[in-house]
């Protein structure tokens, strides 16, 4: 959002500048509390989890460098995405959000599907046994 808004005030303003200039303030945020060590913020561990990485590294690799985020945010922010995520036929709607939960549909199958053996807890176990009499038709 505040991207938006600056990309906004930028060219109502008519100063269409290469949005890294627009944002080299953002560097500066430290300095807005003196009293606090300048390298606090820099030094802030936030994302240091190898999953936390991995979304982390989706997240970046769907961003779309060549669209002006002032024209069309969404093609800036999710425009390589799109491109790499084609929208399955029977699906209705094809987002981040629908595919993680095609994933975790299929793992659940596949955890359902499975045979029950003497390791599983005694819910799954019996969640495998009321699943296959359902389907066993």
């Amino acid at each position: 959002i505040i991207i938006l808004v600056l990309c906004v005030a930028s060219r109502a303003a008519g100063l269409k500048k290469n949005l890294k200039d627009d944002l080299s303030w953002l560097d500066d945020f430290d300095t807005i509390n003196p009293n606090k060590p300048k390298d606090t913020i820099k030094n802030t561990k936030i994302c240091e989890t190898k999953e936390c990485l991995q979304v982390a590294n989706s997240y970046s690799e769907s961003i779309n460098k060549s669209a002006d985020p002032c024209i069309d945010f969404y093609e800036f922010a999710c425009g390589t995405w799109k491109t790499k995520n084609v929208k399955p036929p029977y699906e209705p709607v094809w987002s981040r959000a629908s595919m993680w939960l095609s994933l975790v549909d299929q793992r659940l199958r596949d955890i359902l599907q499975a045979q029950p053996v003497t390791e599983d807890i005694f819910p799954l176990r019996q969640a495998k046994k009321w699943y296959r009499s359902c389907m066993d038709v």
